[in-house]
């Protein structure tokens, strides 16, 4: 069920910020009037590791690093309360410190680990809250939480791995960019002032450059806002408007080279997480769910649901992940063997590792073409400007004649 944000007044005329569950929108509507409460704005919820407010939010690496000192200390015997406690001195964001206290006091004072924290839904995600709830009933919480610090820190790496995938094609068009507009912006109206007084016509590329240096040099204020204000539309259509966030995420697999990292890197998110719910002990159909629920991609989260839903209906695993169209056949074959041999679990465990390497492999590749790549491109921008510049001068006596 999706989550929404909402800020609201009460009958005082307080503000009142919360995030709730529900369907749709009219749905928090009726629930925010029911409890009188006059609506101002309800959001889809952006979805985050870790939420704390002003932007405070906990990075994957250190809650990977938390998970692991409370799984320890449970391991040697110190009851989850003070697990909770000594673990929440270690750390230096207040606002983690803080929730982590809150919960080891409801746990001491007779709730699960796992209820405390779905009291803060807003705060734990869904997948950590549903590996500690399994942990606690199969009496592994210990295992549970070392299992959920191993995911975070692999949710880390493969972050990591999208932000250098996305660095080296994002840096060849932002110099590009640069470039272009630094030329036509300031060495073109050095050659305007040359050919302003030859008094004949000037080659149509020529033309073209010195208009485009007028229009610039007449615009250059409205065009920086006009970028600064789409992009602005574009992160709030790609953050609201699912279907417009689909298409984004079908063109980016498709793009050349970088299409395949990000597919690969795509693979190896799902498999990590299955991986690490299914070992916990969660039903494959709530892992399917859950995996849907955190999907940060839209097309993840859509032919996850689908798949669920296929496994509800009696297909087995690698026959619905086959109908989402969402993952190779060397994937899908890995699954099915895991399956029919009743060891699915040490395949996904395989499938995980197969894929880190295949993801950097992947990234390697694509900076080994990048690279000259960029040499050309921008080589090939100066040339063609340079060029177009140059003309005029290269029929100079022509022109004078004229």
């Amino acid at each position: 069920m999706p989550k929404f944000q909402y800020i609201a007044y009460t009958k005082d005329g307080k503000i009142e910020k919360g995030i709730i569950e529900a369907q749709n929108q009219d749905a928090i509507a009726q629930i925010l009037s029911s409890k009188e409460l006059i609506p101002v704005s309800i959001e889809l919820a952006r979805e985050r590791t870790l939420s704390f407010g002003f932007g405070k939010k906990v990075k994957e690496k250190e809650l990977s690093l938390v998970l692991r000192q409370i799984g320890f200390l449970i391991q040697v015997g110190i009851s989850v309360p003070q697990a909770l406690e000594m673990a929440a001195k270690q750390i230096d964001n207040k606002y983690f410190q803080e929730t982590l206290l809150e919960v080891a006091k409801d746990v001491s004072e007779g709730l699960t680990a796992g209820q405390a924290m779905q009291k803060r839904k807003n705060v734990f995600p869904p997948l950590l809250i549903s590996l500690v709830i399994t942990g606690e009933e199969t009496g592994q919480l210990d295992r549970s939480l070392i299992l959920a610090s191993e995911y975070y820190e692999k949710l880390a790496k493969i972050k990591g791995k999208i932000k250098s995938a996305s660095f080296y094609p994002s840096f060849v068009l932002i110099i590009a960019t640069i470039i272009t507009t630094g030329i036509i912006y300031f060495l073109v109206p050095i050659f305007a002032s040359i050919y302003k007084g030859f008094g004949a016509s000037l080659p149509l590329p020529t033309l073209i450059l010195l208009k485009a240096s007028n229009f610039l040099h007449e615009n250059i204020l409205k065009f920086i806002i006009l970028l600064v204000i789409s992009g602005f539309i574009f992160k709030r259509l790609y953050q609201n408007n699912m279907e417009f966030k689909k298409r984004i995420e079908k063109m980016l697999l498709k793009l050349p080279v970088l299409g395949n990292v990000f597919h690969k890197i795509m693979m190896n998110s799902f498999a990590t997480s299955l991986s690490s719910l299914f070992s916990s002990g969660v039903s494959l159909d709530r892992s399917m769910e859950l995996i849907s629920q955190t999907s940060t991609m839209q097309i993840v989260k859509e032919g996850v649901e689908k798949a669920s839903k296929s496994i509800k209906e009696g297909k087995p695993l690698w026959l619905s992940l086959k109908e989402t169209e969402l993952f190779d056949d060397l994937f899908i074959s890995m699954v099915k063997i895991g399956e029919d041999t009743g060891r699915l679990d040490d395949l996904l465990q395989s499938i995980v590792r197969f894929y880190e390497d295949e993801v950097d492999k992947a990234i390697d590749a694509m900076i080994s073409l990048i690279e000259p790549a960029m040499i050309v491109i921008i080589g090939g921008i100066i040339g063609v400007i340079l060029i177009a510049l140059y003309m005029p001068i290269f029929k100079i006596g022509s022109l004078i004649k004229s």
